[in-house]
């Protein structure tokens, strides 16, 4: 904890709320036990940026998408059609067929390129990612690949049935 004290730098959540003067005040969500790991900076000019919010895509959910759901639907296609396809092709298509995206192409360096046009998967928030999960289920369960649905840690052992 001794390095914590000697931070120049936190982070915490917090919440802008008007006092009752007019003014501004930032109530912070760990703002208790941070009081006396910051208590040196009390009364101190701070440097203070504001941004919304916005709940990420998590690791676990990362391990659910690449190696959980798109495992399966490698598996299945080994098992089912005898061929191998990659992750990154079966992302590709996750991203064309599922979430829409547009596929252009453009002019690099005089060579044509193809370009996925839409938000990356690592950028989508916790609601989109679930939505996402959602339609990939139904797509691939309609092909006959059922996916399960994500666990606590969501590695593939975590869905490997003993024998």
């Amino acid at each position: 904890m001794r390095s914590a004290i000697n931070k120049k730098e936190f982070t915490d959540v917090g919440e802008l709320q008007e006092t009752d003067d007019g003014g501004l005040a930032i109530k912070l969500t760990f703002g208790k036990p941070l009081k006396r790991i910051v208590k040196h900076l009390i009364g101190e000019k701070l440097e203070v940026g504001f941004k919304k919010l916005r709940y990420n895509r998590s690791n676990a959910q990362n391990k659910y998408l690449w190696g959980v759901v798109y495992i399966t639907i490698k598996a299945w296609y080994k098992e089912t059609e005898g061929i191998e396809v990659t992750k990154d092709a079966i992302h590709a298509h996750t991203l064309q067929k599922i979430l829409d995206y547009e596929l252009r192409s453009e002019v690099v360096g005089g060579m044509d390129v193809f370009v996925v046009h839409g938000k990356s998967t690592s950028r989508l928030n916790t609601k989109e990612f679930n939505s996402l999960v959602e339609d990939l289920q139904k797509y691939w369960a309609e092909k006959g690949c059922d996916i399960p649905n994500p666990r606590e840690n969501n590695f593939l052992s975590d869905y490997l049935k003993e024998k």
